[in-house]
């Protein structure tokens, strides 16, 4: 859960190589995306899902025209990499949609103990449904949470997907995903 903020170069808006569907799909996949400091933007031209996530992206009509260019939208992304070698940075203008809320009321934030019942279904909580976003997708290294038990080998380092979806008419960065790739 992010706003945006930060300033960075001015990014054109191109054509780039095409967007790949993921499904949760292995690490080997994603360690063949190349490293660069700066996304590559394209428009999104088939549906891609990323499940694991519950994120459903749609391509946009080839004639639509953004409000948020792809370049502010970069520049004004807080959760994005900025000036870092990233695994398979992309830009890709979309339709986002998310059966995740966009917006969780403070008693609903999971804190080990158990929610109020009006956390299960809020109609006060939007869902993000056919929105069109500059959708920002790279590979970093998962950050495990505790460590192994006593006794026991060291857990695999894994690769995870990071998925920043940045509002293309309002200008919202409202949340991140990340998964196991």
């Amino acid at each position: 859960m992010s706003a945006c903020g930060r300033a960075a170069a001015k990014m054109p808006d191109v054509t780039a190589p095409q967007p790949v569907t993921v499904a949760a799909s292995s690490a080997q996949a994603s360690a063949t995306k190349p490293f660069s400091l700066l996304p590559s933007v394209s428009r999104l031209d088939a549906v891609a899902g990323y499940v694991s996530m519950g994120i459903t992206l749609d391509p946009v009509n080839p004639q639509s025209n953004p409000p948020i260019s792809a370049g502010d939208a970069y520049a004004r992304c807080e959760s994005c990499p900025h000036g870092t070698l990233t695994q398979g940075f992309r830009q890709q203008l979309a339709y986002f949609s998310a059966n995740t809320p966009a917006t969780i009321p403070a008693a609903c934030v999971p804190s080990g103990v158990p929610m109020p019942a009006s956390c299960a279904n809020d109609p006060g909580v939007p869902i993000y449904q056919h929105r069109l976003a500059w959708v920002f997708t790279w590979y970093s290294p998962c950050l495990s949470l505790g460590g192994p038990p006593p006794g026991s080998s060291p857990s695999k380092p894994f690769t995870c997907l990071n998925v920043v979806p940045f509002d293309a008419t309002t200008g919202d960065e409202t949340y991140t995903f990340s998964g196991g790739a």
